[in-house]
């Protein structure tokens, strides 16, 4: 009974929880005069770890480190999985020996060895024919170089490099549809070549509707159409580094890519808790997002679903098409 007291007593005194930090702007030392595109891309993939990281925190999670066995499988999803697909690709494309590939991907951990690396193998040679003849007609015999970009927006150097750039083209893959990830990363490099005055095509290979993968180019976009986006991204980056942002990459495309603010809601809430209840990869049970959102759900009332959903049309409108997102109406 007692306990029971002092429970109940505790959930009545709650009070909101104050902001982590004062004020509407970063330090002089976190403003810095530049900024790699690469340091945006990691916001905008990990924003809860890049506010943990303002903070001077880090978590380490043990089983990222990976286990010195060898494989008796193929990875299965994630970057290990990613990694195999790309270098059988590129094994495939440079036209290797599949025995050659076979004995590359072993030593590197990729594939197991005999049979069961040959059948995988296999598999992803048949799974990645499409983008391979798809790529190899539109690739020719051009090479591709990497090109240095950079734009100065409101005082701030913002610089990387693109890579994959042909004479006829820039070029970027992904072995399936589309995810918020993959969106985010060929979207800000098409918004850097832009806002940088790189006016080479922009052509993007990925599964859509009917199996065709491409490619598939992306509508010409000005440099200070470029340059706005870039900004809106700034400074949503500037606020998640305030305050924890309730937002996360795949939920975010979950909602910004649905038909309607019915279904996005839906497809957005699932993959944020795991569909059925549990089941699946659920985003928001990361360990970096329940530490700075301290329990917040981003679906529990309209006020926060707003933050989330003016967030996610924030980052995709502006990678995906180059436009700044107006709010809600």
């Amino acid at each position: 009974a007692r306990w029971q007291q002092a429970a109940a007593g505790a959930a009545d005194r709650r009070v909101p929880l104050p902001p982590w930090f004062a004020g509407d702007s970063l330090s002089p030392g976190e403003a810095a005069p530049e900024l790699p595109i690469s340091a945006l891309r990691r916001f905008l993939l990990h924003p809860a770890e890049a506010l943990l990281e303002r903070m001077g925190m880090r978590l380490v999670d043990i089983e990222q480190q990976g286990e010195d066995v060898e494989p008796l499988a193929a990875p299965g999803a994630g970057l290990e999985h990613s990694n195999l697909q790309r270098a059988v690709f590129d094994g495939l494309l440079r036209g290797r020996d599949e025995s050659v590939i076979h004995a590359a991907l072993r030593a590197r951990g990729l594939l197991p060895s005999g049979a069961p690396g040959r059948r995988v193998l296999a598999d992803q040679r048949e799974l990645l024919a499409p983008w391979l003849d798809a790529f190899a007609t539109w690739r020719g015999d051009a090479e591709p170089v990497s090109l240095p970009a950079e734009v100065q927006i409101d005082g701030v150097r913002v610089h990387g490099r693109i890579q994959d750039a042909y004479p006829h083209g820039i070029a970027r893959l992904r072995f399936g549809k589309p995810n918020g990830p993959s969106v985010i990363r060929s979207g800000l490099d098409w918004l850097l070549a832009r806002a940088a005055g790189i006016e080479l095509p922009f052509h993007e290979f990925f599964e859509a509707d009917g199996r065709d993968v491409g490619p598939h180019t992306r509508e010409p976009l000005s440099p200070a159409g470029a340059r706005d986006a870039l900004r809106r991204l700034l400074a949503l980056r500037a606020q998640g580094l305030r305050e924890p942002l309730p937002y996360a990459p795949y939920s975010a495309w979950c909602y910004a890519s649905a038909d309607n603010p019915d279904k996005a809601v839906e497809a957005a809430r699932k993959q944020w808790h795991g569909a059925g209840g549990g089941g699946g990869f659920a985003e928001g049970q990361g360990d970096a997002l329940r530490q700075v959102l301290r329990g917040c759900d981003p679906f529990a009332d309209e006020a926060t679903l707003l933050r989330f959903a003016d967030a996610a049309m924030t980052v995709f409108l502006a990678v995906r098409d180059g436009k700044v997102y107006g709010g809600i109406d």
